[in-house]
């Protein structure tokens, strides 16, 4: 779904089409990564310490902070906040 709402946006500031798939290409690759990884890291250490359900409030945490990231820019830039 993200890939679709955002191949519009690209076309229409005139970006070409190898543009957009290269950058449509690395953000799963380097975002999947880094959140495995990451997400990994962090769920390890709070199981440590209170047990198996802090791996589902990592999963929680990281959706509910990146929803709340996302919309701030897409109200930033339909508001046109500076």
């Amino acid at each position: 779904m993200f890939a679709y709402n955002t191949q519009p946006y690209f076309i229409g500031i005139g970006e070409t089409k190898e543009d957009i798939a290269k950058y449509m290409g690395w953000i799963p690759i380097v975002g999947g990564s880094l959140g495995v990884a990451m997400g990994g890291f962090i769920s390890d250490r709070l199981v440590k310490g209170r047990g198996v359900y802090a791996r589902v409030a990592v999963v929680i945490t990281s959706l509910v902070s990146i929803f709340g990231l996302i919309n701030y820019c897409c109200l930033k830039h339909i508001l046109n906040i500076e």
